[in-house]
């Protein structure tokens, strides 16, 4: 066999036997029941998934805000609280005095009187 006949041997050989290109690039519209069931199983996977996890963030973001709702509700009604119960002594002053005038024990037009009222209440 010269280098020539060797050459046309394989060339005879190429010449019977189709080329993976050609069998590939001519698809036939059909797909295979292994990557249809993959793809199906995939796409269940994800949608469940998917939901469960936006049901999970939906219902987290509904519970935080619940939390932070109640939080500065309770904030705000201990500060109303304190704030109260810092100004009661006060408001009870005040009403003494009221009381002392409207009975008549001080006159409020005497100011050395009303001063000494002030200063005791």
């Amino acid at each position: 066999m010269t280098p020539t006949d060797h050459r046309s041997f394989h060339q005879d050989i190429a010449a019977d036997k189709p080329s993976m290109l050609d069998e590939s690039s001519s698809w036939t519209g059909r797909v295979s029941i292994t990557i249809a069931l993959t793809a199906a199983i995939g796409l269940l996977v994800l949608i469940t998934v998917g939901s469960v996890l936006g049901v999970g963030v939906w219902l987290a973001q509904k519970n935080t805000f619940a939390l932070l709702s109640d939080n500065a509700n309770q904030s705000i009604d201990a500060m109303v609280n304190r704030l109260r119960q810092h100004l009661r002594p006060a408001q009870y002053q005040a009403k003494f005095v009221a009381e002392r005038i409207a009975n008549g024990d001080i006159d409020p037009t005497d100011p050395v009187a009303f001063k000494y009222m002030l200063s005791g209440a």
